[in-house]
């Protein structure tokens, strides 16, 4: 999607994901399920990679772990460094069990539902949820009073694309006693950075209810006829992000708050209204108009339909479409 990072990694854990020579959007918004290789030379090349990628990517930067058996591999000196940057996800007892034995903190990655189920009162969690509309401000005000959290990360456990998602398939179809290749499952455990602090997420849940209001009585298809023309009437396409990648434009922040957005941004902000309006819709990644693309799905009347409002805001501000490199 962006321009080069001009990086060239040394890490066959993040060469498998990303290349030798990654792209910057890719390091800076893409962070796979870290495979951690045990040996101590394979972990200082992956700490260099490490310290490379937060040099360039600053705030942006992460290290995600989906699974805690991954995390335990992690040495204690490259924890030492890194220790902030860490995301664990956590779905069970045996999980938090095994991550307290491991003694070295991170990030604690949880759902609604597991943190219930666990009871997670004495720790510092980061909540995930897929769609606003699972975490409403009385609900979030309900569980700020039993539990610590830190953060809320919105939707993006994973979004693939097409292509990743009809490999998956294709594997469980053609193996259905087998799990699918285990490259291809960590490609698809990954996150983007879409985690808001805890007054930044009340700030876009009052902002999304305020842009709802007066839609819930429409028909579906009006109500997401209603989004798009809302989106489009009052959003900028930011160009400059093809030069200046800024993250605020690939998550919520941009579109809602500054009113300038590119299509990543643009597409999470429909699904999320979608949500708010009893309306399924998915986020979906590929290639269109020259260049990597983001768009949406919207389930309308039990049938998919695609809803580009990015190319909808180009005509409608610019009269004109996105220029052939794409976004």
């Amino acid at each position: 999607m962006k321009g080069n990072a001009n990086l060239r990694l040394r890490s066959h854990v993040l060469r498998r994901y990303y290349g030798k020579y990654p792209f910057l959007y890719d390091i800076t918004f893409i962070h796979y399920q870290i495979n951690m290789p045990k040996g101590w030379l394979a972990q200082r090349q992956l700490k260099k990679d490490f310290l490379d990628i937060r040099k360039i990517t600053g705030s942006s930067f992460l290290v995600y772990f989906s699974d805690v058996k991954s995390y335990a591999k992690m040495k204690q000196g490259l924890w030492k460094e890194f220790s902030n940057d860490c995301y664990v996800r956590i779905c069970n007892l045996q999980d938090h069990e095994k991550y307290r034995q491991i003694n070295r903190r991170a990030h604690i990655l949880v759902t609604k539902q597991a943190l219930e189920e666990m009871n997670l009162a004495d720790e510092k969690v980061v909540l995930r949820i897929n769609t606003v509309a699972e975490l409403s401000i009385k609900q979030f005000r309900e569980l700020q009073e039993r539990y610590s959290i830190e953060a809320v990360m919105v939707g993006q456990i994973a979004y693939y694309d097409k292509q990743e998602q009809h490999l998956v398939e294709e594997l469980k179809r053609m193996y259905p006693e087998a799990e699918p290749i285990q490259l291809e499952l960590e490609k698809i455990q990954k996150v983007t950075n879409d985690i808001y602090d805890v007054e930044t997420y009340t700030r876009v849940i009052n902002a999304l209810e305020d842009m709802a209001e007066g839609l819930a009585e429409l028909p579906t298809e009006q109500k997401v006829k209603a989004i798009v023309e809302k989106i489009s009437d009052n959003l900028e396409y930011d160009d400059d992000d093809r030069e200046d990648v800024k993250i605020e434009n690939h998550n919520l922040i941009g579109p809602i708050f500054y009113k300038k957005s590119v299509c990543e941004g643009n597409a999470k902000l429909v699904q999320q209204l979608c949500s708010m309006l009893g309306i399924e819709a998915q986020v979906v990644t590929g290639y269109r108009y020259g260049g990597g693309h983001v768009w949406n799905e919207v389930r309308v009347n039990g049938e998919w339909m695609e809803v580009d409002v990015t190319r909808e805001n180009a005509i409608i501000l610019n009269d004109d479409v996105i220029p052939e490199t794409g976004d």
